[in-house]
């Protein structure tokens, strides 16, 4: 009897069936979740609902919070419209970023500092400027750096960041102030912080170490205008950029490394090399992204490296594949190899570190028959030892998708959120009986 108890309880799904986070609506998108150090979780999300014959479709942003070791989340309430993700940092603090629209085309880009239990200040204005169109980045293991692209009156787009000083953003700086940047990124490293935009289809960037000013403009790589998608992080003293750069039907990746203790990062390196006598485009990415989207993640680890994880197509079997690459001391990134089985197609959503042991949560969408929209979320854990875990359902159903993942340390435990259309859909379906909902499950540590 107790072995067959035994053998029971090993045959258990690891993740807890989920859970409707949110009320119906008709869209639900930028799902989120974060985890204070206090133990409580706090899922963020945008809704959209039908557009009446007048006016404009009703739509916001919602949030929920879980208290420490509860399974379920509490009632949704309305948040702040945040354009970055929540950071959560002391005990039981969190920070995001807002705008507020302004006539003549201005916004004003402002500070959110909240608590884990859901709760946010009187919002704190960072900077008044005439909007580019791109987001902001907010990074730092407290949100202390804040970065974004603002347009000036003779047309040039200009790249500007303020610091975080005594609870207050500060001193707005101008790091770009020629020529036209289009996507920005922030990230910050013990000791040092920097920022990296494109302009004229060229990375650049700048870095600041405690107690200095800001460098002078560093050329890191090139990409393309106005197709590049960022990602960076810190790693004890060592801080990454990688960008993933558009080019028609295809893509490249390219990351550079910041030395600790440095002022100015390496060259950047390409995910793959080819041969001088064999060129070839010198990258990874078989694009054409399928509606879900092409995310790009990289993610901190313990002694200084990071992680890098994309999502890549290929031709022969046609599917989309989730993939990843590690650091190799101070000047790349090792051999990439595939994380989702080869035998489905799979788009990358999130990637979540944070265990004390270094394990490392991998979520993503595996796509439609069709391949373009997500059908179901699934996970897989990098042990401490570097090996896999078995691929995870974490949905039931289908017409899941967009998953975000975070780690419990308090619960020891990961959480995941996602969007998932449940009821009727498709063609001659009224939009008013469509429901989507922001669900939720977790998983032992």
């Amino acid at each position: 009897m107790l072995a067959l108890l035994a053998g029971t309880a090993a045959a258990a799904p690891p993740w807890s069936p989920p859970q409707s986070v949110s009320s119906a609506s008709l869209f639900v998108d930028a799902p989120d979740v974060v985890v204070a150090a206090d133990g409580r979780a706090i899922a963020t999300w945008r809704w959209g609902g039908v557009k009446p014959p007048q006016g404009e479709a009703p739509g916001g942003t919602r949030l929920a919070v879980r208290e420490p070791g509860a399974l379920d989340f509490g009632p949704e309430r309305s948040a702040p419209r945040f354009v970055t993700p929540l950071i959560a940092y002391g005990l039981d603090r969190v920070v995001g970023l807002d705008l507020r629209r302004r006539s003549g085309g201005r916004v004003s880009l402002r500070a959110r500092f909240g608590s884990s239990a859901g709760t946010f200040g009187t919002p704190r204005t960072i900077s008044t400027y005439t909007d580019a169109g791109g987001p902001p980045s907010l990074a730092g293991p407290d949100g202390s750096l804040v970065a974004w692209i603002a347009s000036s009156s003779n047309g040039r787009r200009i790249v500007r960041a303020a610091v975080k000083s005594r609870g207050r953003f500060r001193n707005p700086t101008t790091l770009r102030g020629r020529g036209r940047a289009n996507d920005v990124v922030a990230g910050e490293a013990q000791g040092v912080k920097f920022v990296a935009w494109e302009r004229g289809g060229v990375v650049e960037a700048r870095v600041r170490r405690t107690g200095r000013r800001w460098g002078s403009v560093q050329r890191l790589g090139r990409a393309e205008p106005s197709a590049t998608t960022f990602a960076a992080a810190g790693s004890g003293g060592r801080g990454y950029v990688a960008w993933l750069a558009q080019q028609a039907e295809s893509a490249f990746i390219r990351t550079a490394v910041l030395p600790a203790s440095g002022t100015r990062f390496r060259k950047a390196t390409p995910m793959t090399s080819c041969p001088p006598s064999e060129p070839c485009f010198d990258e990874t990415v078989l694009h054409a992204a399928p509606v879900e989207g092409q995310a790009l993640r990289l993610v901190p680890l313990p002694d200084r490296d990071a992680l890098l994880a994309w999502s890549r197509r290929f031709i022969s079997p046609p599917v989309w594949r989730v993939r990843m690459a590690l650091t190799r001391g101070e000047t790349n990134f090792t051999p990439q190899f595939d994380v989702s089985p080869i035998t489905e197609s799979a788009v990358l959503s999130d990637v979540a570190s944070g265990a004390p042991d270094g394990a490392v949560m991998f979520a993503w969408s595996r796509l439609d028959a069709v391949g373009e929209l997500g059908d179901r979320i699934r996970a897989r854990i990098r042990t401490p030892q570097g090996g896999f875990g078995d691929p995870e359902d974490v949905s039931d159903l289908d017409r899941a998708r967009l998953p975000a993942v975070a780690y419990d340390a308090r619960s020891n435990r990961w959480t995941s959120v996602w969007s998932q259309r449940i009821g009727p859909d498709g063609p001659g379906v009224p939009l008013e009986q469509i429901t989507t909902y922001l669900r939720s499950s977790t998983r032992p540590g």
